[in-house]
């Protein structure tokens, strides 16, 4: 596996996604342990400047699922939070909010760099009601206070979008994310 690149990682982690139902079992196998254990080695050797950040997100989406938790890569995510948040898309930064939220990562510094007036204005135009949902609700879940994406929210051209295009979860999630982060009822 050593001659693996950002490809081959981002591939084999979802494709192992697609098991989700027997995650249990995969965290518990050694080879799975041992695929954890060469790519930890090469994010502790490289950082993660050698992958873009689709396949960051690839990954770490996959942990997510999994429910595998990595604090070297995690930590590596947050030291590269501005870069990839910039680089990626709003896919990217829904799945990367979607595991943080599943594990219960309060990972500031990526949701700072992702509460950016630049990084909201790409989700809120190229992101999907689906993206947008998940990564308000990743927000709000984790106690994280958002200053820019609510009010890029609230503007009247990305509503009719999620009302317009979005299914009755991706309204009802933005519209509940969007009510605790004005009530901060749990944090």
């Amino acid at each position: 596996m050593g001659e693996f690149d950002d490809v081959n990682w981002s591939t084999s982690c979802v494709r192992l996604e697609k098991l989700r139902r027997n995650s249990g079992v995969i965290r518990k196998d050694v080879f799975f342990k041992n695929f954890l254990a060469e790519f930890e080695g090469k994010v502790q050797r490289e950082g993660l400047e050698w992958m873009g950040a689709r396949r960051i997100a690839n990954v770490v989406h996959s942990f997510g699922v999994l429910d595998v938790t990595s604090r070297l890569l995690f930590d590596h995510v947050e030291d590269e939070a501005v870069r990839i948040t910039e680089e990626g898309d709003p896919q990217n930064i829904s799945n990367i909010a979607f595991a943080f939220e599943k594990l219960g990562e309060k990972r500031a510094a990526f949701f700072n760099a992702a509460d950016t007036e630049k990084v909201s204005k790409n989700l809120g135009r190229e992101g999907n009601p689906l993206n947008i949902a998940t990564t308000i609700s990743a927000f709000e879940t984790l106690c994280h206070k958002a200053n820019v994406l609510p009010a890029l929210i609230e503007t009247e051209e990305i509503a009719v979008k999620i009302v317009r295009d979005g299914a009755i979860y991706h309204i009802s999630a933005t519209i509940s994310a969007m009510a605790s982060s004005v009530c901060s009822r749990r944090c």
